[in-house]
């Protein structure tokens, strides 16, 4: 019997709950606080990116003219060793080799910046410079340790790259 009555006292705590306001809506009796108002579902305008009173700069404009690529970083006695291997390679004259660019670069890893599948390199900083030259209207891409080692980054230059490395 006691737990008949429990039952009913707890259904009707129960009920009586339901129906009651919501405390969301309503204060409390002598609350000075105002009820929140309810959000409207007024449309937000949008500015006009063509109105000259916009005063925001963007952060980062693209340049509009081709980046010059940057020359005159590596060593003379290293650029010619370099200039010669591709002339003994393509057999051009070293006088007809044109250097675009040959510039200081600190590489990510001992691959200087031209990985192989299947390769592992030192993963450490490594000085050295990105050197591109053209012979007969083809751009040879080489990779150049500071310590003199260089080779050709086959694949190199893909295009759209910028004219300077990922490092």
């Amino acid at each position: 019997m006691r737990i008949l009555v429990l039952l009913s006292i707890v259904a009707g705590l129960i009920i009586t709950a339901g129906c009651q306001a919501d405390t969301l809506d309503a204060s409390p009796p002598g609350s000075n606080s105002t009820p929140l108002p309810i959000a409207s579902k007024q449309e937000i305008a949008t500015p006009d990116r063509s109105d000259p009173n916009m005063t925001k700069i963007p952060e980062r404009i693209p340049p509009t003219e081709p980046i010059s690529p940057i020359t005159g970083e590596v060593p003379p006695e290293l650029l010619e060793t370099i200039v010669n291997d591709l002339a003994k390679r393509t057999g051009a004259p070293p006088n007809q080799i044109v250097v675009i660019q040959d510039q200081d670069v600190v590489w990510n890893d001992g691959s200087l910046g031209c990985p192989k599948r299947g390769e592992f390199y030192t993963q450490a900083l490594v000085n050295g410079y990105w050197v591109i030259l053209e012979v007969d209207g083809a751009r040879y891409d080489y990779r150049v340790a500071a310590t003199g080692y260089f080779f050709i980054c086959e694949g190199g230059l893909p295009p759209g790259v910028p004219n300077t490395p990922n490092s």
